[in-house]
């Protein structure tokens, strides 16, 4: 490579000032170009946000040295196929964890106050009483996290100090010490978690392990008039279980950022809810995020391309 630059395919933008970073030492093909379809017999590095890397594109690859992940969750990417070839899947772990607890946040006040029929009413001239719209405070509800890594512990200290929340998580994959920095209960099961909750929040990734991993009977085990947030992935809640229980009354309401088929269909059953609230995967959606996701996939690329260690793999 003394007189050829590495080429870097961009399968989703990123921030425009770490794609100038990038450019510097860089080939770098962007989303659009019409050679974006050549990439696995020329890309020596792919990065992507929400975009498929398949087996067969990676299993085409000829020169590939590392697949990097603008964000997070890596279950877009085939990993099986990856570690076949030896090549490492990256991702940026933390970056974007401020702006996901954020959005959590929202999406739990947005969600307790009724405001999606209260707005979509008020667009028609319908609103009537704001007395119909009454929901509740979140201050002082028992709050469960299912999942204490970088974006659960963002989330927790919301509720604790913003909000006054006893926060209870349920982690088995970490140790006491951020519970205990945090001041968060640990709860000993999944179970124990569920049945003194009133606002439970999803922060885990989407693997073998948690796929559906609430269901119709974890969600029978909330109090009746509990809420599900959603802001991790889809198919952490069974969205058919997911579906009863809101339209059962069960559940008070729920709210999620993902879902199981993305861009989910606009005839979803979920959205038929008054009870229900979305948004379209945006939790990862701020300018102050791309950019942190964007320095530091840029600097993990390069590292890897100059023959430094790939030290956010996870294959």
């Amino acid at each position: 490579m003394a007189n050829e630059k590495y080429e870097v395919f961009l399968i989703d933008s990123i921030a425009p000032e770490a794609k100038a970073a990038l450019a510097e030492t860089c080939t770098v093909i962007d989303k659009g170009d019409p050679a974006m379809d050549e990439w696995p017999e020329r890309a020596h590095a792919v990065i992507t946000r929400t975009s498929y890397i398949k087996g067969e594109m990676i299993a085409r690859s000829k020169r590939l040295k590392v697949i990097a992940k603008h964000g997070i969750g890596v279950d877009h990417i085939d990993i099986p196929a990856a570690s076949a070839k030896g090549i490492p899947v990256i991702n940026t772990p933390g970056t974007n964890a401020q702006s996901v607890a954020e959005l959590t946040a929202m999406l739990t006040v947005a969600a307790a106050r009724n405001t999606r029929p209260a707005e979509a009413a008020m667009r028609t001239g319908n609103s009537g009483d704001t007395f119909n719209w009454r929901g509740f405070d979140i201050t002082g509800r028992r709050v469960g996290i299912i999942g204490l890594g970088n974006v659960g512990r963002r989330t927790a200290p919301i509720f604790l100090h913003g909000f006054n929340c006893p926060v209870t998580a349920y982690d088995p994959y970490i140790t006491d010490e951020p519970f205990e920095t945090l001041g968060v209960k640990r709860a000993p099961s999944l179970e124990a978690l569920l049945s003194e909750t009133d606002i439970l929040c999803l922060h885990v990734p989407l693997n073998d392990e948690t796929r559906h991993m609430v269901g119709a009977r974890e969600l029978a085990l909330l109090p009746t008039g509990a809420m599900v947030i959603n802001a991790a992935r889809g198919g952490i809640v069974a969205e058919d279980a997911w579906y009863d229980a809101l339209k059962s009354g069960h559940l008070y309401a729920g709210a999620s950022d993902v879902f199981e088929v993305e861009p989910p269909p606009a005839d979803h059953p979920l959205f038929s809810l008054k009870n229900f609230l979305a948004t379209p995967h945006i939790g990862a959606a701020t300018s102050d995020s791309a950019r942190r996701s964007g320095e530091t996939v840029v600097k993990l690329v390069l590292e890897i391309l100059n023959g430094g260690p790939a030290r956010t793999r996870v294959n």
